[in-house]
C-alpha cells in the first residue's frame, strides 16, 4: 500500500477471482495483479486488474512523478493482455504504466506528430477522437486488438481541423487496443484501454 499525491492510497496484489464485489474486471490468467484506488478516507476510487495470459505473482504499484501509475510484477505467461513481450524463461519481471482516467485535464498522449488526441484512456463508452491538424473532413476509423484483429471500424467520422468525433466502444471487452486513422493516403494509430 502506498499513500499517493492526493491523500489517498494505491493498495496492490493479486486476485484469482472474475468480476465480483469491488473486482469490476475479469482476470485473463489464472492470478492476476490487482490494484485498487482509494480517496483519503479509503473509499475506492477505481480498480484495475492487469492482464496477463498466465498466473501473476504479487504486484506492486506506486504513483509516478506525472500522475500516472507504474506497475511491476512476476508471471509466467507469455504474450497477451497487456504483456506485450515473450517469455524469457519460466517467470519474468515486467512493468507496465497507466494514466488515471479520473484526472481532471486528459491524459498523456503516445507522441504520433501530434496530429490527433484520443480520450479518456482508459475509456468506458465513448473514446472522444480530436484533430488539430488534419484538412479532410472526413478520416476513417478502425480498431485492433493487440493480436492485430479489426474489432470496430467507425466510417467515415468528420474530424476536420479543431473537430471531434466520438468512437462508441461500449462493446469491446475490457483490454488494450490500437486505434488507427486513416486520412487520405496517411494512416496514424494511438493505444488505448477499455475499462
Amino acid at each position: 500500500m502506498k499513500q499517493t499525491t492526493d491523500g489517498g492510497y494505491l493498495l496492490a496484489g493479486y486476485s484469482e477471482s472474475p468480476i465480483s464485489g469491488d473486482k469490476t474486471e475479469n482476470n485473463l490468467g489464472t492470478w492476476q495483479t490487482w490494484v485498487v484506488k482509494t480517496d483519503s478516507l479509503c473509499i475506492k476510487q477505481w480498480d484495475k486488474t492487469i492482464l496477463s495470459p498466465g498466473q501473476d505473482e504479487t504486484g506492486y504499484a506506486i504513483q509516478t512523478k506525472d500522475g500516472c501509475y507504474a506497475i511491476a510484477n512476476m508471471d509466467d505467461g507469455g504474450i497477451g493482455g497487456y504483456k506485450t513481450q515473450a517469455s524469457q524463461g519460466s517467470w519474468d519481471y515486467w512493468l507496465i504504466k497507466f494514466c488515471d482516467s479520473t484526472l481532471a485535464t486528459s491524459i498523456s498522449e503516445i507522441p504520433n506528430e501530434n496530429i490527433f488526441s484520443v480520450y479518456p484512456n482508459p475509456v468506458a463508452d465513448k473514446l472522444v477522437v480530436k484533430s488539430s491538424e488534419l484538412e479532410e473532413r472526413e478520416v476513417d476509423i478502425t480498431i485492433y486488438n493487440l493480436v492485430g484483429e479489426k474489432v470496430l471500424a467507425v466510417s467515415p467520422l468528420s474530424l476536420g481541423r479543431g473537430v471531434g468525433g466520438e468512437a462508441d466502444v461500449s462493446t469491446l471487452p475490457s483490454g488494450m487496443y490500437y486505434l488507427e486513422v486513416t486520412s487520405g493516403s496517411k494512416v496514424f494509430r494511438r493505444k488505448f484501454v477499455k475499462q
